[in-house]
């Protein structure tokens, strides 16, 4: 387990502390705290739920179906199929992303060698060229599952265009690479709440 650093954006000190947490590490990250945000999402999750069980349920007969399962004793589970389903390897191409969940499940790579920064600049994202490195195929050690301690508690993470971007130099030369991620199905029904921010350059109008 990796528990990134948590920030409080009160502090006079935050900024400072951003930057430490982002600068000369394979996956720059850190932790904000955004009160009752999980009050708020899991009463959504509640509607959410509600609205879904009976498309989920035909969903489930149709899969049955389809599988040739219906009349049989080892019927098909449509919602522990689905579960089993989760995102492989790669890099968001925004500035950053802000991420809530209900359980553990975002890994990043361990800090073993199994990948390098330059790696992940050209391969963390589909990509036309070659790559820089050779890399070999990363296994299931090879990564670790993000720690996250409060109910309310965001994961912070350096997106691509954080990395590309002329605005962000005086920071970026302490910023390896973009965070590398993927999500591991722990068994349990889990529910996220990933925001994705852009940031465009607005150039001021002449008066």
């Amino acid at each position: 387990m990796v528990l990134p650093p948590h920030i409080d954006l009160k502090s006079p000190n935050a900024r400072s502390k951003i930057i430490s947490s982002i600068t000369s590490t394979l996956s720059p990250m850190f932790l904000i705290t955004v009160p009752s945000l999980s009050k708020h999402v899991q009463s959504l999750i509640s509607d959410i739920t509600e609205n879904q069980k009976d498309r989920i349920d035909k969903d489930e007969v149709q899969y049955k179906l389809v599988l040739g399962e219906e009349n049989k004793k080892e019927s098909v589970n449509i919602k522990a199929l689905l579960s089993s389903v989760r995102l492989g390897p790669h890099c968001d191409g925004n500035f950053i992303t802000l991420l809530w969940s209900t359980s553990p499940g975002l890994q990043v790579p361990k800090n073993n060698g199994c990948i390098t920064p330059s790696q992940i600049n050209s391969t963390g994202t589909p990509t036309l060229s070659v790559p820089t490195e050779p890399r070999r195929e990363m296994e299931d050690e090879d990564w670790d599952t993000v720690e996250v301690t409060g109910e309310d508690d965001v994961v912070v993470t350096i997106g691509v265009d954080w990395i590309r971007r002329d605005l962000y130099k005086g920071i970026n030369q302490g910023v390896w690479c973009p965070v590398l991620h993927r999500v591991k199905n722990g068994g349990e029904e889990r529910w996220s709440l990933p925001y994705l921010c852009a940031l465009e350059k607005v150039e001021e109008e002449e008066s």
